[in-house]
């Protein structure tokens, strides 16, 4: 009945009615009865969800809203595969790993983005996509790098290497990490 898609335009920063909270509470409200199965996702996207989430991560104006945007994104990549090639298409890859590498990020938000960029490169055509950023595989390997062994807890490493091993199921994936400076 149109729930769907006021919810989506509440997301929406550049309108005036909406505050950071009444964009947290939209988002809360998108995740609690939109991204829980069995609804579908599909009016969701059509109403363009998946750009104002990706505006939410990219430019969030408080932690907590960028914390929910993170989380609606992670539900995201469970629902289905054309869901998460439906994310990798909108540049959902390098925000997420923007977040692993930021040091200001919870423990938690690491491993839900973690998490998030290892579901999205088991899509063929996100990884493909993937191995063509340069700064990307060179950050990921960079963040398993053993500088970095003191700032990531355990789950955001493990989905770090399951990362990279799903890069290694393409020749291209294989040659960008052994030509990375970071491939020790």
């Amino acid at each position: 009945e149109g729930a769907v898609e006021c919810l989506v335009r509440a997301l929406d920063p550049s309108s005036s009615s909406s505050s950071s909270k009444v964009r947290e509470v939209a988002l809360r409200a998108i995740d609690a009865l939109c991204l829980s199965p069995p609804n579908s996702t599909g009016r969701l996207l059509a109403a363009g969800f998946l750009d104002r989430v990706l505006s939410l991560l990219r430019n969030g104006d408080n932690t907590l809203l960028q914390h929910c945007a993170l989380k609606a994104a992670h539900r995201l990549c469970q629902v289905s595969e054309d869901v998460k090639k439906a994310m990798g298409d909108a540049g959902f890859m390098p925000e997420l790993v923007g977040v692993l590498g930021a040091s200001s990020k919870s423990p938690e938000a690491r491993e839900m983005a973690g998490e998030s960029l290892c579901a999205l490169v088991t899509v063929p055509r996100n990884r493909k996509r993937f191995v063509q950023e340069d700064r990307d595989v060179a950050r990921v390997l960079q963040l398993l790098g053993p500088d970095e062994e003191k700032e990531k807890p355990a789950p955001a490493r493990r989905f770090l290497l399951s990362t990279v091993a799903h890069l290694t199921d393409s020749s291209s994936g294989r040659r960008k990490i052994l030509s990375s400076e970071h491939v020790r």
